[in-house]
């Protein structure tokens, strides 16, 4: 499945705790997390990396998932877990996803190429799934 470039959150070098940028979507479906890392060094480090969502435009973050724990030696591998984004407490409001990592050890370095949310439903209204098994374009065609 294609993943929409709006639910990709750029890569970069985790050397501290911190919080990657938000991305925004409606919410309200389930979803595979990815993280693509790539180089990783330190002495006896780790990195925790938890999948947060916000259903209130930023005030309060939650933990949706969590990836395996990462160590110096988990270099170009892809981690992957099941998660649900939950709808916003307001309609109309986005729900905003984001990834918080906590590492530890001396002189810590991990670096991911991307992370993705793949929505495992389409988000498409269904006159427009093409591929699904419902929607308006295939009930037209069976009649």
């Amino acid at each position: 499945m294609a993943v929409d470039t709006a639910l990709v959150i750029e890569g970069t070098t985790v050397t501290a705790d911190g919080n990657s940028d938000y991305i925004e979507c409606e919410g309200g479906f389930p979803a595979m997390a990815h993280i693509y890392w790539g180089a990783m060094s330190g002495a006896s480090t780790t990195c925790d990396v938890r999948i947060m969502a916000s259903m209130d435009a930023g005030a309060n973050y939650y933990m949706i998932g969590k990836f395996q724990q990462a160590g110096p030696t988990d270099d170009s591998k892809e981690d992957a877990k099941l998660v649900y984004v939950p709808q916003p407490t307001t309609p109309g409001t986005m729900v905003r996803v984001r990834l918080n990592f906590d590492v530890a050890g001396a002189a810590p370095s991990y670096a991911y190429s991307l992370a993705t949310i793949e929505p495992l439903t389409s988000l498409a209204p269904p006159a427009t799934m093409e591929q699904g098994k419902y929607g308006l374009a295939l009930k037209m065609a069976a009649l």
